[in-house]
């Protein structure tokens, strides 16, 4: 999938959140998806029951440990792409 908003960033899907909705609050945040992808990329989403996309970001940190961050993605947002799995 790429984001359809800031970078045009490549994601893989891994998961589907179903618990979690666009109208749930950022973790850490007091922001809900709606009102994050409205103020910082001025993107409105008509759809407030659909489930969030998860992407597992994998990187090691300075220890060369294994960190994996756990990124939502909101599936209005997001594009198709023709890339395999290779």
């Amino acid at each position: 999938m790429i984001a359809d908003y800031g970078n045009w960033r490549f994601y893989r899907v891994d998961d589907i959140d179903y618990d979690t909705k666009v109208t749930s609050k950022i973790e850490g945040t007091d922001y809900t998806y709606l009102e994050y992808y409205k103020e910082k990329y001025g993107k409105t989403i008509s759809d407030k029951n659909q489930p969030l996309l998860v992407h597992f970001q994998k990187r090691k940190n300075a220890l060369g440990e294994l960190v994996i961050k756990i990124i939502h993605l909101v599936p209005e947002l997001c594009k198709m792409t023709g890339l395999t799995d290779k």
